[in-house]
């Protein structure tokens, strides 16, 4: 589990100015609190599993009481000795080592007392983010970054994995949450919740992050519906989805719908047009007054819905946009995103000065493939260089 970067309130106010994030009730940056609000509607009976044990968000302890509260029984597994003792800390024999697959194939039904899965919390094999690295998106991507290219918490990470035989990256954190998905759908009573964190919308019922690939699977036949989720706006590390059984529907078999941990690749469509991203305020390499400044681009040429604006700055996602009025400015078609930075929260550099990087990139969502990736740095000036 990776511990949850809080968004900070610039966050909000940039994704509001871009007509960004739809509410969603707080939850702390801690979705699997959302189970409470359908604990009237769970099954009676079933056992409550977490793959992915607590590193700081608190979700094993809560999740404990939880169950203990409404009379069932609770596991967290873990492969890594950190979060293995973590929840040992917590709830003693709850705490499982190993891989979540193994546990659900092998050892679930031997210490569950009722043999059946009422709730899943799916939050383990970490994502690389990106704001981390834009190829990201790319299911295979990346087999190995330098290292001074993650951040220390992934690094320590990746080290972690290692150490344990396993490799670090997006792709097998797909393929372990919809090996998962489709051992607890196995399990499940007939109208089980799963929450999948780090996932977030693409748009046309299409999901990425750790549990881009089980949300495929899960939605295909009906199996499962989306009960709630983030929107489709807010950064994408803030992104979770919760899904409830359908009723009627029958587990799959060993071999059925593999195809969904690879995602389509848009094979025989004609090729999508590159939207393009141009730069209107700051100038690159300005230094601007502190300590707010008004940030422009433009924006040619993107598709509705189907190509998204991500923004960062200082390599932290800030808002998404997925809608384009696409206004004819000059014979082009071009939309303008601007909005107001303040200086307030960014890191001063050895000159006193605060450095920013603004980057953006256009994602395509058929393809998962960054079509134009852009930045330009600038600096607020000192108070006393006014």
């Amino acid at each position: 589990m990776v511990p949850r970067r809080q968004v900070p309130v610039l966050a909000a106010a940039l994704a509001m100015a871009c007509g960004g994030l739809q509410p969603q009730p707080a939850v702390g940056g801690a979705p699997y609190r959302y189970l409470e609000d359908f604990a009237d509607d769970l099954d009676p009976g079933g056992s409550f599993v977490e793959i992915g044990s607590d590193r700081g968000e608190g979700s094993t302890a809560w999740l404990h009481s939880f169950a203990a509260r409404t009379g069932r029984d609770f596991f967290s597994v873990d492969f890594a000795p950190e979060g293995y003792e973590n929840a040992r800390r917590v709830c003693g024999s709850c705490a499982h080592r190993g891989l979540g697959e193994d546990f659900l194939s092998s050892e679930f039904r031997a210490v569950s007392r009722f043999g059946n899965i009422s709730f899943a919390y799916l939050d383990n094999y970490d994502w690389i983010w990106a704001g981390e690295h834009p190829e990201s998106y790319t299911m295979q991507f990346p087999a190995m970054m330098r290292d001074e290219e993650m951040s220390a918490y992934k690094l320590k990470m990746r080290k972690e994995y290692e150490a344990e035989g396993f490799e670090l990256n997006n792709g097998r954190s797909q393929a372990a949450h919809l090996a998962q998905a489709k051992l607890v759908y196995s399990l499940c009573t007939a109208r089980c919740i799963i929450i999948f964190d780090d996932t977030f919308q693409l748009g046309n019922g299409l999901y990425s992050g750790k549990g881009g690939a089980a949300m495929r699977f899960l939605l295909a036949d009906e199996r499962f519906e989306v009960v709630t989720q983030s929107s489709i706006e807010q950064p994408s590390y803030n992104g979770f989805v919760v899904v409830r059984r359908l009723p009627g529907t029958s587990p799959p078999t060993d071999n059925e719908n593999e195809e969904a941990a690879t995602g389509g690749d848009g094979g025989g469509e004609e090729a999508e047009r590159a939207p393009v991203i141009i730069w209107k305020s700051p100038a690159p390499g300005a230094v601007v007054p502190c300590c707010k400044v008004t940030v422009s681009l433009a924006v040619r040429g993107a598709v509705n819905s189907l190509q998204h604006l991500v923004f960062f700055i200082n390599h932290l996602e800030r808002f998404r946009r997925a809608e384009w009025s696409n206004d004819e400015i000059g014979g082009q078609l071009e939309d303008t995103v601007s909005f107001d930075l303040p200086a307030d929260g960014l890191p001063h550099t050895a000159d006193g000065r605060r450095n920013v990087l603004l980057s953006a990139h256009m994602l395509s969502i058929k393809r998962l493939q960054v079509f134009a990736n852009t930045s330009l740095h600038f600096d607020f000036a000192r108070t006393d260089e006014l």
